[in-house]
């Protein structure tokens, strides 16, 4: 029975896992462990969002959730795109 378990993996299933690159400008939700809120998980979702350190790279190198503002140890945690709020499942 849901709810009742101290056991992870009969509470919540595993995400699939991907090593492509996400969709720009799509939700993406990032969660993860604060050190501040600690034990709680923080998350957010909004638009992903991209930048070049270089002026001359051609395709996006790093990733961002720009008006994400996790507290500190927060990073680190999964970036879930797409997410099923309604069914917890997604792709990492």
């Amino acid at each position: 029975q849901k709810g009742i378990s101290d056991i992870l993996d009969a509470e919540a299933s595993s995400l699939t896992v991907s090593f492509s690159s996400p969709n720009k400008n799509n939700a993406a939700t990032a969660m993860g462990y604060s050190l501040k809120k600690d034990p709680s998980v923080e998350y957010c979702m909004e638009a992903m969002d991209s930048f070049n350190f270089l002026p001359n790279e051609v395709e996006p190198t790093n990733w961002m959730l720009n008006q994400c503002r996790m507290s500190g140890g927060a990073s680190g945690g999964p970036w879930i795109q797409p997410m099923n709020a309604a069914t917890g499942s997604g792709t990492v």
